[in-house]
């Protein structure tokens, strides 16, 4: 899910058609335009988020999405950037005049 979030109205159309329907991933993807590994993935968030179909009646789209997608602990990196290199600096020479001659 590199792309944009869906929207909210979009994920619990997904979570109905699972949960109430008993659709396939394939029928949800087709049904709703999306690839199926995006419905597995919404699917696999909301597990893990403990939810059921129907959703709490007292549940806003805020908390949902806050559910799904929860806030990382601060410093935490779910990619491992590493640092770049400072520039390279070349060294100064003594001979730095005399580097285009041949046989100098």
């Amino acid at each position: 899910m590199a792309g944009r979030r869906l929207s909210m109205r979009k994920i619990k159309e997904i979570l109905r058609l699972k949960w109430q329907n008993g659709c396939s991933d394939a029928q949800i993807a087709d049904s709703c335009k999306i690839a199926r590994s995006t419905v597995r993935e919404y699917l696999r968030r909301a597990q893990e988020a403990g939810l059921t179909w129907p959703l709490e009646p007292d549940l806003d789209d805020r908390h949902l999405e806050n559910l799904l997608f929860p806030v990382r602990e601060a410093g935490w990196n779910h990619r491992c950037k590493i640092e770049p290199k400072p520039p390279f600096k070349m060294k100064p020479t003594e001979r730095a005049g005399k580097l285009g001659r041949l046989g100098a």
